[in-house]
This record gives C-alpha cells, sequence and structure tokens, in this order.
C-alpha cells in the first residue's frame, strides 16, 4: 500500500511526517478523515468517502487500497453498502411464452424461463394431424400418436395399416403368389391363388419342390402320401383312389402270395408278400376270394396260408 496523496492547500502538504494508518493529514494534525471540500485524491487514485462525504482513503484504480483507506472489499466506517439487486420474473403465465405454433406447448417454467416443448404422444418426432400445419413442417401430420411406428414416411409392414400416414396400405412391398390350401396338409391345390405382401390365412406360398395338391379338399390325399385305403374319395370327375397324386391308382396286393424257405433256417417259410391266389385278385376297394398273408410248409416245402376270420378289401394309393 502507498500514502495518501494530497493535491490541494490547506490538506497538510507542509505538515510534517505522514500519519498512522487510518488517519489523514489536516493541516497540523491527523484526523479519521478529511471535510468534502478540503482534501482530495492525486490523478489516477479513486476515492473513498464515509457517509457524511468525508474522504477517509484513497483507491488505486486497480482496486487497492492506499494508506488512510481501508482494506480490499470492505465497507468504510460509516459507508452504505449497495443492495444486492432482485432480478425481476423472467415469466408469469404460459401466455406470456406462447410462440405461435399450434403443435407445440407453452410452459412458463418456475419463472425462469419459457420452454415449447413438441406435443408428440408417443415420441416419434411428429405432431398429432388433428393439431393442423406445425410452423416446422416436418413434424406435422402423424395419423397414429399413440404408435410409435406410424408417422409421415415410416416403412410399411405387411398389415393393412398404412404406417407412413399416406391412406395407402402395405404399398411398395413385395408381392407374393400364394396357393390355397384348404384342407391344410401343406400341399395347396395349384387352382385358387391370390397376390398379396403376406399370405392370407389358409394360403401358402408355392412350395420348394413344386408340388400341389390333386384333392385339395381331402386332407389324406397329397403328393408322397404312402398309406393304402380301402375306400375311394370324390373328385369331380368321380371316385378315385389316386391318394398319393401320381395320376395312377396303385394296389396294396397287387400280385398272388409267395413264400420262401428262410435262408438262416431252411426248414422255416418266410412270406415275401400277401395276395389272392391266381385269378382272384380284385380291384380298388373290391373284395375276393383265395386272400393269402401266411406261409405253411416243412423241411423245403413252403405254400402260401390263406387267412381266415374274413376276406379283406383291396386297398389302394
Amino acid at each position: 500500500m502507498g500514502v495518501i496523496v494530497t493535491a490541494s492547500a490547506g490538506c497538510g502538504d507542509d505538515a510534517p511526517g505522514p500519519c498512522p494508518v487510518g488517519l489523514v493529514r489536516l493541516g497540523d494534525a491527523c484526523l479519521m478523515g478529511c471535510p468534502p471540500s478540503e482534501c482530495q485524491c492525486e490523478d489516477g487514485l479513486r476515492e473513498v468517502r464515509d457517509a457524511s462525504g468525508r474522504l477517509v482513503g484513497c483507491e488505486a484504480e486497480d482496486g487497492g487500497v492506499q494508506d488512510g483507506g481501508v482494506p480490499d472489499g470492505a465497507v468504510p466506517d460509516g459507508a452504505v453498502p449497495d443492495a444486492a439487486p432482485v432480478d425481476a420474473p423472467f415469466c408469469t403465465s404460459a401466455a406470456e411464452c406462447a410462440d405461435g405454433d399450434p403443435c407445440t406447448e407453452d410452459l412458463c417454467v418456475d419463472g425462469t424461463r419459457c420452454d415449447n416443448p413438441l406435443i408428440d404422444g408417443d415420441g416419434d418426432g411428429f405432431a398429432p394431424a388433428s393439431l393442423g400445419a406445425c410452423l416446422n413442417p416436418a413434424q406435422s401430420g402423424d395419423c397414429n400418436d399413440g404408435d410409435v411406428d406410424t408417422f409421415p414416411g415410416a416403412p410399411e409392414v405387411c398389415d393393412g395399416v398404412s404406417q407412413d400416414c399416406d391412406a395407402a396400405t402395405d404399398e411398395g412391398l413385395p408381392e407374393l403368389i400364394c396357393f390355397r390350401d384348404q384342407d391344410g396338409d401343406g400341399f395347396p391345390g395349384a387352382d385358387i391363388r391370390v397376390s398379396d405382401c403376406a399370405c392370407p390365412d389358409g394360403f401358402t406360398e408355392e412350395r420348394m419342390d413344386g408340388r400341389f395338391d390333386c384333392a385339395d379338399g381331402e386332407a389324406e390325399v397329397f403328393p408322397g402320401q404312402t398309406s393304402y385305403f380301402p375306400a375311394s374319395y370324390t373328385t369331380p370327375g368321380g371316385p378315385s383312389f389316386d391318394y398319393d397324386c401320381d395320376g395312377e391308382e396303385e394296389l396294396r396286393w397287387p400280385d398272388a402270395p409267395r413264400c420262401i424257405n428262410d435262408p438262416e433256417d431252411p426248414v422255416m417259410c418266410i412270406l415275401l408278400s400277401a395276395g389272392w391266389a391266381a385269378g382272384n385278385r380284385p380291384g380298388c376297394g373290391e373284395t375276393g376270394n383265395g386272400f393269402a398273408n401266411g406261409c405253411s410248409g416243412f423241411m423245403g416245402a413252403c405254400a402260401p396260408l390263406p387267412t381266415t376270420g374274413g376276406t379283406p378289401t383291396q386297398e389302394c394309393r
């Protein structure tokens, strides 16, 4: 700290010696301060006066305090500190925060700021179409503000709903050719088909092997059927035994019965195939006499053994 230096006469220019710290000289006396009209600070120093206007110190422009002044940041004796400023509220109501956008909510937050969030129930970045055009057109037109996957420009999903809010449904999706599988046996008929982005209930895409059902109302009839059946099914062309859709009616027992000696035990007989005796073979769904489904014999002599308990029906596929 320096010493207080005065520039006007009467402030102790010729007085001997400096005053103690905290006092200023007036003539031959050291006083607590100078009257307003009698002392002043040197050029470049800022006056520090008390409430009565007396000079109680000189303060450097950089904030330092000269001898006879007060410490940095302190309030001199009798001085009244400035009151802290009180900020006025930024807003008092939502109306003061209106931004003129029908798609935003106007909010006054704690009186300190305005906020205008987008009205967007599902968080997809688009306001409901019912609000009209937004100030930012790119945020307008959500046709379902409860579905995050539905908004203008959204990708379409094959569900009969317009995800992109243009009123058209399922546009731009790849189309499938679907064939009806009425009996649910995994083989569709070739006659009834639809084109859609997904096959409706009761329809299926064409099989990888390209095979179709020859009787799509009969669940037991399909390509590759391995079972035989004693009764026919009905087709537009009449009764049919073509259960495996190969275009032919295949007999289960087409030949006469055959027996051979067991290679591992020659005294025993083995039945190779059951069937009717020659001349007695019936057609599909018919019966006939002389059906054998076993063998008899001993010591190398084997012969078919006719069945007992009734005559079976010829089965076909």
